[in-house]
């Protein structure tokens, strides 16, 4: 028979071991993860130039780290920037290249580019080149780009995958560390109330 702080060690580790297993599992919501959340990163463009001009590849990496799929995420585009472009905007997921229709946007001067759904943990690329005639030329995401829209919750500038993986280790460590306190004062509070017998004590001495 274990004594009474011998056996609360034990449950202690069990439910350790099984708290990080759930978090990693994805079974247990991640504290300090939001529902809806979308992150992209805009990358300068990459330039090749020759004696007719440059032409110039943008990609913009967009992730969901939020615990929710999303029905559709839009990217809104200035629309001078794509009025003739070399290479269409094309989204990328995995392997599968997907092109995509332009639409015309509320707003004058703007286009918008439907990604298609995401889900969470899940990331896709936006794809297209465009010409200029030299490398001075070529113009930046803060020319082109007028913002990422999630169908719900917020879409801001951000790595995908560090963000969703600092977030999880924190966590974890947030959580094991909340476990152990629980779990000291128990032990404590149980050898107070159950002490080793004193012939134990002495064969221990021995």
């Amino acid at each position: 028979m274990l004594a009474p702080h011998t056996m609360l060690r034990f449950l202690f580790w069990v439910l350790v071991i099984s708290v990080t297993v759930l978090f990693l599992n994805g079974t247990l919501p991640t504290p300090g993860i939001a529902d809806e959340e979308v992150v992209y990163d805009a990358p300068p463009p990459i330039a090749s130039c020759s004696a007719t001009g440059c032409v110039a590849v943008y990609s913009l990496d967009v992730g969901n780290v939020g615990r929710s799929p999303q029905k559709t995420v839009r990217v809104r585009l200035r629309a001078g920037a794509l009025e003739n472009p070399v290479i269409a905007p094309t989204v990328r997921r995995g392997l599968a290249n997907a092109p995509v229709e332009a639409q015309e946007d509320e707003r004058s001067g703007v286009v918008v580019l439907p990604l298609g759904p995401l889900d969470a943990e899940e990331r896709m690329t936006l794809v297209f080149a465009l010409h200029a005639p030299s490398r001075d030329a070529v113009v930046g995401w803060d020319r082109v780009l007028v913002g990422v829209e999630p169908t719900a919750g917020a879409g801001r500038p951000g790595d995908a995958g560090e963000l969703t993986m600092g977030r999880v280790v924190h966590a974890a460590g947030r959580a094991v560390i909340q476990l152990t306190d629980v779990a000291r004062k128990a032990i404590a509070k149980g050898s107070e109330q159950h002490p080793e017998p004193q012939s134990a004590q002495h064969a221990d001495k021995r």
